[in-house]
């Protein structure tokens, strides 16, 4: 098969990348959310050098909270990290990727006999 891959490869790599893309706009969701939370004004006492943050409302997004928010969004991104690791090597004389059934396969595999929250993951 070509480098680009067959329909299960591009398969794979298009829900990696959604995964990808849905993990890169929480962060960045969080972050407007933190950033709008504190404004620097220049302090009259230190003649506008020093800047002290202020609250613009009384909803503030805690440490603990970032966590929670960020925690599932971690583990999905290691358990399909964990499930690409698993993946067969490419082969050394073709340089090729498993794909088809053998991708479908070892994603099966893992599925059955990985972590059991990976499998809910997987389906």
């Amino acid at each position: 098969s070509s480098r680009g891959g067959g329909a299960v490869r591009r398969s794979l790599a298009s829900a990696l990348s959604a995964e990808l893309a849905e993990y890169h706009r929480l962060v960045s969701i969080l972050e407007a959310q933190l950033t709008s939370q504190i404004i620097s004004t220049p302090s009259s006492a230190t003649g506008g050098v020093r800047h002290q943050p202020q609250r613009l409302d009384k909803k503030v997004l805690t440490v603990r909270q970032l966590l929670v928010h960020l925690r599932p969004a971690i583990a999905r991104l290691r358990a399909l990290a964990t499930i690409v690791d698993s993946l067969p090597a490419p082969t050394s004389d073709a340089g090729d990727l498993c794909s088809g059934g053998k991708l479908i396969m070892a994603i099966q595999h893992h599925a059955h006999h990985g972590d059991t929250r990976h499998s809910t993951l997987l389906h």
